[in-house]
């Protein structure tokens, strides 16, 4: 748990493509560390021929305790033309957990991506814990954990994350709009030959809509990671005029210190995902356990 990783991972995605990197300017200390990238947002197959948002990110984690960091970040928007094309909202039945994501990016001020606290601890020999507090993502603030059990030298994991979330106003700041949700997701992880880790997961997602989901991902040894997932939920949405729709995507992931003559732990991400599903969402994890010791850096918790 003394080598928690910094990653500024992808920003979520809902019904686009979304891109970050991040030490391209500043990294890396012992007890902290200090991060300036781009942060692209798309819309692919929206209104327009290609709807996009571009915006700057500033954040960085800091050490406050042995156990518990702070994360933050800001981000400066540049240039958009999200807000020249309709927001197309569907009367689904569900709430607009995601396809209301393009309005966090058109309103021009600066916003804050991120501020959150995570107090982590070591529970057992192979079992871990995190608690969070704060603003997870562009969309989410709340509260929750996760309980991860890893046998040392085994194949499979196991997890648990709950958390009472509320989305935030447009302003970007500590305002909500009057939704939230209790997200709880059991995961079932399993690696396979060739650097594959299948995942299945379980619960109830942020429509409170209830179902799994199934992701498949592979990861090579220069660490970058190529992955795809698929969502069935109790929700009954139709998107773009498909009825029934069950979200679904891709991603990728580039460790940059074979991008980079730095030595550095930061990852590029991309994922893409077809536009305005609400069924199937998560959000977005303030750290994922499972991700430290499975990701393109992998880490050995109990040091």
């Amino acid at each position: 748990l003394d080598e928690l990783r910094n990653e500024n991972s992808a920003r979520q995605v809902g019904t686009l493509t979304s891109m970050s990197a991040t030490g391209l300017g500043l990294h890396g200390f012992e007890d902290y560390n200090l991060r300036l990238s781009p942060d692209l947002f798309t819309y692919l197959d929206g209104p327009g021929s290609f709807q996009y948002a571009l915006n700057a990110f500033l954040g960085g984690n800091v050490w406050l305790l042995r156990r518990t960091e702070l994360k933050g970040g800001l981000m400066y928007p540049l240039t958009e033309n999200l807000s020249q094309y309709p927001v197309y909202n569907q009367d689904t039945g569900l709430p607009d957990v995601r396809g209301n994501i393009p309005l966090y990016y058109t309103k021009q001020n600066v916003k804050a991506q991120q501020t959150v606290v995570n107090n982590y601890h070591q529970l057992g020999q192979s079992t871990y814990a995190r608690l969070s507090g704060g603003i997870y993502e562009l969309q989410y603030s709340g509260f929750g954990g996760q309980i991860l059990h890893a046998p040392q030298g085994s194949n499979w994991a196991v997890d648990l994350s709950a958390d009472q979330v509320y989305q935030r106003d447009y302003n970007g700041w500590f305002g909500t709009n009057g939704y939230n949700a209790l997200t709880t997701i059991g995961s079932f992880h399993y690696r396979l030959p060739m650097g594959i880790t299948a995942t299945l997961r379980a619960g109830q997602f942020l429509a409170k809509d209830r179902g799994g989901r199934i992701e498949l991902a592979r990861t090579f040894p220069s660490g970058f990671q190529l992955g795809a997932w698929y969502s069935i939920t109790n929700a009954n949405e139709s998107v773009s005029g498909y009825q029934n729709y069950n979200d679904k995507g891709v991603w990728m992931r580039v460790p940059f210190d074979y991008l980079t003559t730095q030595d550095t732990r930061n990852v590029a991400t991309v994922r893409y995902s077809p536009w305005g599903a609400n069924a199937g969402q998560m959000v977005q994890s303030p750290q994922d356990l499972y991700d430290l010791i499975d990701g393109p850096y992998r880490y050995n918790l109990s040091e």
